[in-house]
């Protein structure tokens, strides 16, 4: 794992003195839908809704506050890449029992300020990973699997390690606001060191990203 670059530091910092934090944290004022925000993936939570900083049209935006519900997503063989600091990500089996399909649109975790839904794709040759566009769909009746080399869970910017046998709490965000949380335990793993894609706009600070 390497560090991620001095703007994501200091969007961190920020996001700590304003109180707007990953995690389920309370900010002292809700965000307003279509105002700017600072890094996607940021996420706040305020009188039971649910806010999450997107890119929208080329910009990062709030959306709107999501009242907070239960999901029926269940996570499975949940994992989380060890590391001492820097990133990490997360792996599993979301699956959906329901008779329609279910979008995640977001992650957070008390491990990390902000949490991004990622795909790796192939660019010239070479694997690299992005933010997915819209989240992760998750079939009717069907499922997702989250794995190296694939789609995951990015947790950025780690404020504590990611230790082996550690149970690591995540949340996932869907597009209605239900929620569903699950443990990952820390597992040591030496692959899936993508580095962001540079060939698209990477979030503010997040150019030279590595998982």
């Amino acid at each position: 794992m390497r560090t991620i670059s001095k703007a994501v530091i200091a969007a961190t910092a920020c996001m700590l003195t304003t109180g707007i934090f990953a995690g389920g944290a309370q900010a002292h004022e809700h965000p307003k839908a279509g105002t700017a925000c600072q890094m996607s993936g940021m996420t706040t939570t305020v009188n039971k809704k649910t806010f999450i900083c997107q890119t929208s049209g080329g910009k990062l935006l709030w959306g709107k506050g999501l009242p907070i519900s239960a999901s029926p997503l269940k996570v499975i063989d949940a994992w989380t890449k060890v590391a001492s600091t820097g990133m990490s990500a997360t792996f599993g089996v979301i699956t959906n029992p329901t008779n329609a399909a279910i979008k995640v649109i977001g992650a957070t975790s008390p491990y990390s300020p902000i949490g991004q839904l990622h795909e790796v794709v192939t660019v010239n040759g070479s694997s690299v990973m992005q933010q997915r566009k819209g989240g992760f769909t998750i079939p009717a009746g069907g499922s997702l699997t989250l794995q190296p080399g694939g789609n995951h869970i990015m947790l950025v910017n780690l404020v504590k390690p990611v230790a082996a046998g550690a149970l690591v709490p995540v949340t996932l965000t869907t597009s209605t606001g239900a929620q569903v949380t699950f443990k990952a335990v820390g597992k040591v793993f030496a692959g899936g060191n993508e580095t962001y894609n540079g060939s698209t706009p990477a979030p503010s600070g997040m150019s030279d990203m590595k998982m």
